[in-house]
Formats: C-alpha cells, sequence, structure tokens
C-alpha cells in the first residue's frame, strides 16, 4: 500500500472529497505526492462556507474553521474594500506563532450579530481559497451543526445565549460529549486511538486528521504493528510553514458511543499542539477526513459541548 492509497483509505469520508477522489485510485505512473495534497486548508469544495457582512460594502463567503483562532481576510478582499490597516497580531502556524499584518472592520455581521472594529489577519488568497476564514473570536457564541449528508452548515446563537430559547432535540442515535473551553477552542476527552485515550479538538479548516507525536508513541507501545508502515508526508499551513508528518493507519478511532474502523491518521507534533499545552498528552486533532464520516457533527461552543451524529457507514 502506496501513500497516495494509504490517505485515500482514510480519507474517503471527507465533505465532498475532491481531493480525497484524486487519491482513491493512484497509478503507477503518478508522480510523487506534492505538498499541497497534506494542506491544512483544503480544496474550497471540501469545506463549509457561510455569508458575512463586512460594513457597508455587502455580504462575502468566509469559511468556517474551527482551527483558526482568529478571523482572517483574503489580501484581494482587503484592497478590494480598502480596509485601513490596523495592529499586527500573532497568528498560530504550522511551526510556530508569527506575528502578522491586520486590516480593521468597524464592523461585521454573522448570522445576525454584530462584531465592532474587527482587526483581521491578511493572507493571500491562494492560500486561504475564499474571500476569509471564520475563526474562534467569531464563532465562540454560536452553536454550529454539520450537516455532512447535505453538505451544509446551520450556524445560530447558542441557546444559553439566547434567553428563553429552547435547545434542539438531540437524536437517542448521538453520542454527546462535554467539553472545557481551553484558548477558545473546545477540548474534549472520550475520544480514543487504538485504545490509547485522547485529548482531542475539532479544526474544520484542516482537510487531514493529525495526532501529535506522543499519541504515536503511545500507539507504538500498545500496538506496534498498527504504525509499522508509515510514509513521510509534508504539511503546509495557511501562513505558508511547512513541517513534516507520517501517515499510517490505526484500527479504530472511538468517538464517545461510537467507533470508526481503520483510520488514517498524520502525526506530527504541529505548533497548536503546544499552543493548547498538548505537547506531552496523546492529542489528535479532528479534520475533515473524520468530520465527514458522521452524518452530522454539532459544536456549541456557549455550552463547550461537542455532539456526533451516527457514522455514514455501517460497520464503521
Amino acid at each position: 500500500m502506496d501513500r497516495r492509497t494509504l490517505l485515500a483509505a482514510g480519507g474517503a469520508w471527507a465533505l465532498a472529497g475532491s481531493a480525497h477522489a484524486q487519491l482513491a485510485q493512484p497509478d503507477e505512473d503518478d508522480p510523487p505526492l506534492a505538498p499541497e495534497v497534506l494542506a491544512l486548508l483544503p480544496n474550497i469544495s471540501t469545506r463549509l462556507a457561510v455569508s458575512v457582512g463586512i460594513e457597508r460594502f455587502g455580504r462575502f463567503e468566509f469559511v468556517v474553521d474551527t482551527g483558526a483562532s482568529r478571523t482572517t481576510i483574503s489580501d484581494t478582499l482587503a484592497r478590494q474594500l480598502n480596509l485601513p490597516p490596523g495592529p499586527r497580531v500573532v497568528v498560530n502556524g504550522v511551526n510556530s506563532a508569527e506575528p502578522t499584518a491586520t486590516v480593521r472592520a468597524a464592523e461585521v455581521e454573522i448570522a445576525g450579530v454584530k462584531l465592532r472594529n474587527v482587526d483581521m489577519p491578511v493572507f493571500p488568497r491562494s492560500r486561504l481559497a475564499a474571500d476569509g476564514l471564520l475563526g474562534l473570536d467569531a464563532l465562540t457564541q454560536f452553536r454550529l451543526v454539520f450537516d455532512l449528508i447535505h453538505r451544509r452548515l446551520l450556524l445560530g446563537r447558542s441557546a444559553r445565549e439566547v434567553r428563553g430559547s429552547q435547545e434542539a432535540t438531540r437524536l437517542p442515535r448521538d453520542t454527546q460529549i462535554e467539553a472545557l473551553r481551553h484558548g477558545g477552542q473546545l477540548l474534549f476527552a472520550n475520544v480514543e486511538v487504538d485504545r490509547v485515550p485522547v485529548v482531542a479538538f475539532i479544526d474544520s479548516g484542516s482537510q487531514y486528521t493529525i495526532g501529535n507525536r506522543a499519541l504515536m508513541r503511545a500507539v507504538q507501545t500498545t500496538r506496534p504493528e498498527d504504525l509499522a508502515t508509515r510514509y513521510t508526508v509534508p504539511i503546509v499551513g495557511v501562513t505558508g510553514q511547512r513541517r513534516t508528518g507520517e501517515v499510517a493507519m490505526v484500527r479504530s478511532l472511538k468517538l464517545g458511543g461510537f467507533s470508526l474502523r481503520r483510520t488514517a491518521l498524520v502525526f506530527s507534533d504541529l505548533h497548536i499542539f503546544d499552543y493548547l499545552g498538548l505537547g506531552q498528552t496523546p492529542a489528535l486533532l479532528l479534520g475533515a477526513d473524520t468530520l465527514g464520516r458522521m452524518d452530522r457533527v454539532t459544536v456549541d461552543f456557549a455550552r463547550s459541548r461537542v455532539t456526533f451524529g451516527r457514522p455514514r457507514l455501517i460497520g464503521s
């Protein structure tokens, strides 16, 4: 099994999966795996976007990225709107935190919620593949429902944020996991990789599910045969930083009450693990390939709760 087949086997359920479709049937004459294959921000067709209003200029498509700490804007849109410069801010990349230029929008409107004086880091549109990314600074008062069957995103105020509102009914087939807030991110347990307990978080902007080296070492201790075959691959982040990872197949990935069989994971010590205090703890970034294996995933930031719908394939 070559590395293209390995990635395709674990990623066949991604959100629309055009990138994975290209990997699913490798040809013997295929060129070497390009660095862009493991870009943490995937092709636009694999992501879900919402309409965002910016001042008086109109509405634009911003991809929802639960792995980004800040809302960002493409350089082309920033120039088109002639937004004034803001202060330089620190953006956490693949390898490290980097000072980054921003522009300031006096008002940003999302699903009826208006944010004032938003400083947005600016990145090349070629890296974002969208008008912008909607990060945790704008998402923490919302409830996100990723409807993977119909490829749509439902975004609304969390029940806790709206007085007198009623919480949506949770179906009996769902598995609900309580989470802890850390740095705006929701960290949750009740997740296992090959029976190794891990701390996990959801990164809807990442094409692939990535574990840290602490997780890889723990799996090697419990089931060394599972990681006997590994392939080295490059990972590219939105800031342009690159890091090396290793792809391997694990037997099971348990999410609450659900267990997904044979799953391809990328192992790499990304900066985000250190940023969240998970550098030495087995940890897992759940990307679009894993999310797409469920019929839906709900992330409720205000209630610190993550709910997984049932797996989309029988026996998965």
